[in-house]
């Protein structure tokens, strides 16, 4: 989370009993959750829209109040004198409910199940890895133990926000079925496919071309396309009246408001110039790309921090 560009953190906020405590008041007074990622140094807002702005500000407010005690030369040693034993490892005060990982940190079970269920959902591979030891601890915690540690209806919740996490970014590989209310998944023809397979659901028990996702029995898929033309060329027109793109990668709709040429696939969580469409491996290349070959990072507001480049996904 930044506020004017700056990052809203201190380490202080990884292990100070009487911080966490504040976060909690503001959480409190503004109705939102605060998820401090230790890991990446940033705060995560969760809450209504118009709370978010109240919560950067409270937060940086905090954070000039603590940063002038945070310059001693001895802050990390009291840092590890206020985390003692018994606390738990992500709110720093004595576990209530506590629970233990293999690796013997302590974690309160709404802390612990908070963690779980944050890690599911993000971008990159699932591995939900222990903050203990003051974040230093990192090591991935088995699948066997999180069910042996969680009540098995959360267990289950951070499965299916696992498996969601999976899907999304994975969409140029795996798809779910149309159908509504059908949960079933199929593995995408590859482009150069020449007769692409059908599958057949086992729940619904339709059928569905795994290259254009649709159902056209006896026809092949450019026959398909032949019939249903006409609305493809409206939908092509509209798309490109309302500024939509799609992913090179995902092919998730992308739309960009505002900002720079830089856009990042909130699906799949690509990086690419929107100008040429083409992907990158992280933002960096991005912007160097579109200085070299289009001259500039495009509109005005030229920021290279990538929160705040704007995508819509659909």
């Amino acid at each position: 989370m930044t506020l004017d560009g700056k990052n809203l953190w201190s380490s202080d906020f990884k292990a100070d009993r009487g911080v966490y405590r504040r976060l909690q008041d503001i959480e409190q007074d503004l109705g939102v959750v605060i998820i401090r990622d230790i890991k990446s140094s940033k705060f995560r807002v969760f809450g209504p829209e118009d709370k978010f702005l109240p919560a950067c500000e409270a937060l940086d407010q905090l954070l000039q109040e603590i940063q002038p005690r945070s310059t001693g030369h001895n802050t990390e040693q009291s840092r590890t004198e206020r985390a003692t034993e018994g606390d738990c490892a992500v709110c720093f005060c004595e576990a209530d409910q506590a629970l233990t990982t293999c690796c013997g940190h302590i974690y309160c079970t709404i802390c612990f199940v908070n963690m779980c269920l944050v890690e599911a959902s993000m971008i990159g591979d699932f591995s939900i890895k222990c903050i203990g030891d003051q974040g230093n601890c990192k090591k991935a915690i088995p699948l066997l133990e999180i069910q042996n540690l969680l009540l098995s209806e959360i267990f289950e919740s951070v499965l299916e926000t696992s498996f969601a996490s999976f899907m999304r970014r994975h969409q140029n590989q795996l798809r779910y079925r149309p159908t509504p209310e059908c949960s079933q998944v199929y593995r995408i023809a590859q482009p150069e496919t020449r007769v692409p397979p059908i599958f057949t659901c086992a729940k619904c028990l339709t059928v569905t071309c795994t290259s254009c996702h649709v159902s056209h029995p006896r026809k092949t898929c450019a026959q398909y396309k032949g019939d249903a033309s006409g609305g493809m060329a409206e939908l092509l027109k509209a798309k490109e009246e309302l500024g939509f793109k799609d992913c090179p990668k995902c092919n998730t709709h992308i739309q960009k408001d505002e900002g720079c040429n830089h856009i990042n696939c909130s699906a799949c969580g690509a990086h690419i110039c929107w100008l040429c469409l083409k992907t990158f491996r992280d933002g960096d290349d991005c912007y160097q790309h579109m200085g070299r070959i289009h001259g500039g990072i495009g509109d005005e507001g030229e920021d290279d921090d990538d929160d705040d480049d704007d995508d819509i996904e659909f």
